[in-house]
């Protein structure tokens, strides 16, 4: 069988297409003062030593803010009580596109308990970039940068950085 020249790269591309799978997912960017909450994955997690705003995937039937709830309480042991949505943006990696439904938290009860990641801390919107983040958070990242008064909006007092590992 003989193929048209681009043939290949073409099958190969539809394959590549429809082999990646979609996920949906909520993240959540803790303020205080003017700081935002980072964390980073704990070695042995997917993605791990990478830093994110936590989160993770919106189960079929979910609402992308019934999942904050449920992923921060898992991940950080935390009760979220105030959010306003910020952001939605795409990235794609090798294995999945993410859309990612980024929500700002205003309050939250103070005392986390790490479950996936091994470390947190409060960094300035502009510090961001010298932490190896997660690709699908950058324009998370980028778009607080932007957003001078996104962390005046806290109401919260803010935890201690010595948060428990469990």
């Amino acid at each position: 069988m003989t193929f048209l020249p681009g043939l290949t790269g073409l099958v190969q591309a539809v394959r590549e297409a429809t082999l990646t799978k979609h996920m949906d997912v909520a993240a959540a960017v803790f303020t205080c003062r003017d700081k935002v909450l980072i964390a980073r994955r704990a070695p042995g997690q997917n993605h791990g030593g990478q830093w994110e705003f936590p989160g993770g995937k919106i189960r079929n039937g979910e609402s992308p803010m019934a999942c904050l709830h449920r992923e921060i309480q898992e991940e950080l042991g935390v009760t979220i009580h105030q959010t306003s949505f910020f952001m939605n943006s795409q990235w794609s990696y090798p294995s999945a596109t993410v859309n990612l439904f980024v929500f700002i938290v205003h309050s939250f009860s103070p005392t986390f308990h790490l479950h996936v990641h091994d470390a947190t801390q409060w960094v300035m919107p502009c510090e961001l970039e010298t932490f190896d983040l997660l690709e699908a958070d950058i324009a998370v990242a980028k778009a607080l940068q932007n957003q001078k008064d996104i962390c005046r909006l806290s109401v919260s007092r803010c935890p201690s950085s010595n948060f428990h590992n469990t």
